[in-house]
């Protein structure tokens, strides 16, 4: 899958538990490695992204990419990156027939029990749940 189609569909159900950190629109942040290395990351969500290689592809040190990531976005790469696929994953739980195994993958996770784990710590439901709830949304309004 390329490309997040995303728009903020984190925040689509109500629920008491945490919702995901909204992360900052590409268009807020001034350091253009920093909107480089997000371009970069939202292009393919299943590419294999360390902080080495997304440091060589704006072409800094991981340590200066890091430093400039969390001043512009609060946090890390990889942290910034993991939200990037919980938001991809909502918004195509939401709007397609996938089944969850399958988005799964398309957000770049391997292993749907460790996605079922990081996607209910912040949602407080699981990934079918979630998606049952929003079904259950746009049948009633």
């Amino acid at each position: 899958m390329h490309g997040v189609t995303t728009q903020n569909h984190l925040h689509l159900v109500p629920n008491k538990s945490v919702p995901f950190p909204r992360l900052i629109p590409a268009r807020e942040i001034t350091d253009r490695r920093v909107r480089k290395a997000i371009a970069y990351m939202r292009e393919d969500l299943t590419r294999r992204i360390s902080l080495m290689s997304l440091a060589a592809h704006v072409k800094i040190s991981p340590r200066q990419l890091s430093r400039l990531f969390q001043s512009e976005t609060k946090y890390s790469p990889i942290h910034y990156l993991h939200l990037l696929r919980l938001e991809e994953a909502c918004f195509l739980l939401g709007s397609s027939e996938y089944q969850v195994k399958e988005i799964c993958h398309q957000v770049g996770l391997e292993d749907e029990c460790n996605f079922d784990h990081e996607f209910k710590k912040p949602k407080g439901c699981s990934p079918r749940e979630f998606r049952q709830k929003v079904m259950a949304m746009k049948n009633h309004g």
